[in-house]
């Protein structure tokens, strides 16, 4: 059916003549039902929105507790491991010390080793001296009991 340019009085269903007030009616009608559509969208979007931010926030809460978790774990581990550190530390330290006092023992040892060395190698050789003046006196001895007769 071809549009006559006249309004069928029925609310222009079978074509619209863009003036009529049953056009005019029902354009303002979907207009507000259109603007109605369009703030349920803004509405939904808005929701969708505050979803999404809120499963965000949820999530980052979540990150924030577990962050909180691994900051308090790591503190105690970073305490642990300078406790660790400070007790090597100190049993190095004393370590160290030990060794030093050791080296002062074993040089005064070896003073003494070196000092009985010397006195060891004066009496052999007073030693020898000595064997060597008994040896001429028992000559001697030897010689005198062969002079004055006395034998044994």
């Amino acid at each position: 059916m071809m549009w006559d340019g006249k309004c069928d009085g029925l609310g222009c269903n079978t074509a619209c003549c863009k003036g009529c007030s049953c056009c005019m009616e029902r354009k303002h009608l979907l207009d507000q039902k259109e603007i109605k559509i369009n703030e349920l969208k803004a509405r939904v979007l808005e929701l969708v929105a505050r979803k999404t931010s809120i499963s965000g926030n949820e999530g980052l809460r979540q990150e924030k507790e577990q962050l909180e978790k691994d900051k308090v774990k790591l503190t105690s581990e970073n305490s642990r491991l300078r406790g660790e550190r400070n007790n090597y530390w100190h049993q190095g330290k004393e370590l160290y010390e030990e060794n030093r006092e050791l080296k002062e023992y074993i040089a005064e040892l070896e003073k003494a080793v070196d000092f009985l060395n010397s006195k060891l190698t004066t009496n052999q050789e007073e030693n020898k001296s000595l064997k060597s003046k008994i040896m001429v006196l028992e000559e001697s001895a030897r010689v005198l009991k062969t002079q004055i007769g006395f034998s044994k």
